[in-house]
């Protein structure tokens, strides 16, 4: 498996508070942060998560509150609206928000390898190498003595 050179470790959550302000966004920042902290776990899981993801990571999470949020209007006004002036028949702007959303996580699902078809094919995050010390150029110089030399 091919080794990214990156910065490993967990990228610090969003402030959810600032992302989704005001009272009525409580439960998109609570379904934010579940989101954020369920595919943080499986990228670290998997050894693909970097502090490089979190603007991706967001993006995605994002995307995930933005389907919820259209999902829920579909379900309660229908796919097909009347239009506000003509009242023709037409798709609910709600309806072209969620396929949106759901084109973008797909996207952001692909790249980050969180969906189970693409997780094979990404590669994992190289950890930071350690510096050899002092002791180590030591411990080389330092000829070592045979098992059997008895």
């Amino acid at each position: 498996m091919e080794l990214i050179e990156g910065s490993a470790g967990r990228p610090p959550e969003p402030d959810w508070q600032e992302i989704f302000p005001g009272s009525d966004a409580a439960a998109d920042r609570a379904n934010a942060s579940r989101y954020w902290n369920s595919a943080a776990d499986e990228l670290q899981r998997d050894e693909k998560l970097s502090i490089v993801n979190a603007h991706a990571l967001q993006r995605l999470v994002i995307a995930y509150v933005t389907y919820d949020r259209a999902a829920a209007k579909v379900a309660s006004e229908g796919a097909i609206v009347p239009a506000p002036k003509t009242k023709t028949p037409m798709h609910s702007p709600w309806w072209t928000a969620m396929q949106a959303a759901s084109r973008m996580a797909t996207a952001i699902e692909g790249e980050l390898t969180i969906s189970p078809r693409r997780r094979a094919s990404g590669g994992k995050v190289a950890k930071p190498k350690r510096k050899p010390g002092a002791a180590d150029q030591y411990l080389k110089s330092v000829p070592t003595k045979e098992k059997n030399d008895d």
